[in-house]
């Protein structure tokens, strides 16, 4: 039997028409993820990197479906650092949607801050840009809610 690890691996490096993605496959990589347990989340943070550009692409949108918020994290704010600004961007976005805003560290909601200033200010794309500004204000309102 092979792990849930190794199941999304194998799902996520699966070639998708981007309609097939949205429409079906994006539906079963979050009920994957969502049984990801512990060790498997800390694989899936080792492995990332390693990984080619649709399948990171798919897994910053899936990761913040994990169920344990700590580890599911250190993914996003590892791509958020590491990832080519489309992955990084899709990696924001994912944090700005997710209830996992209320569960950044200081230090984390710091990266996260000096990060967004800086794609707000690499990206040409309107729709990133208000993307990033949304991400942007709530953070800050989260800081004047602490």
């Amino acid at each position: 039997m092979i792990s849930y690890f190794e199941e999304l691996d194998q799902f996520l490096g699966e070639e998708f028409s981007d309609d097939y993605w949205s429409d079906y496959a994006l539906t079963v990589a979050i009920e994957i993820t969502r049984r990801l347990p512990i060790p498997d989340l800390i694989k899936l943070n080792q492995v990332w990197e390693m990984r080619h550009q649709s399948w990171q692409e798919r897994c910053a949108q899936i990761v913040t479906y994990a169920t344990n918020v700590k580890y599911a994290l250190e993914v996003l704010i590892g791509m958020i650092k590491k990832a080519d600004q489309k992955i990084a961007i899709l990696a924001l976005d994912s944090l700005r949607t997710s209830d996992f805003l209320n569960n950044l560290s200081a230090n984390q909601r710091e990266i996260v801050l000096t990060m967004s200033k800086k794609y707000l200010s690499l990206t040409h794309s309107k729709l990133e840009k208000q993307v990033i500004e949304s991400l942007i204000v709530l953070l800050q309102n989260n800081d004047s809610a602490i």
